[in-house]
């Protein structure tokens, strides 16, 4: 929408979204995990099981993040569904109960979720196994 002032002048006004204080609070910690992310190679968790977020600003949130290309789940232990969001280097963390319900809900900044890096250890069994010719 535009409103014309004296000759020549025209002011194009905008919409700026008003988010809960909530929202503001989330995204300027994404904001500066993701700065220290790029910076330092610091990775940064919220966990976001226990905020007094509304269902609108759950959905919110979702819509502002967006959705990614990349989903893992997990089923050990009860379930872990990772999302990536369309905010590189932003993940969505859902961890389940055996039975479904949800445990822990989690937005960690990374370059790889935290749960999904492959342990020193692993690899360090997976190449004994190798080095004996027996890998199952």
């Amino acid at each position: 929408m535009a409103t014309t002032y004296p000759p020549g002048l025209t002011i194009h006004e905008t919409t700026v979204p008003v988010y809960s204080p909530w929202i503001q609070s989330l995204l300027q910690e994404i904001t500066r995990a993701l700065q220290s992310l790029l910076d330092l190679r610091v990775t940064h968790c919220i966990d976001l099981t226990h905020l007094p977020l509304t269902p609108n600003d759950r959905q919110v949130l979702q819509q502002i993040l967006g959705e990614g290309e990349v989903r893992v789940d997990i089923g050990v232990l009860g379930k872990t569904a990772i999302l990536e969001t369309a905010v590189s280097g932003v993940w969505w963390v859902r961890h389940y109960e055996p039975g479904g319900g949800l445990v822990s809900e989690l937005l960690e900044m990374a370059l790889v979720p935290e749960i999904v890096e492959t342990q020193l250890m692993d690899v360090q069994e997976s190449l004994t196994k190798l080095h004996s010719g027996v890998c199952s």
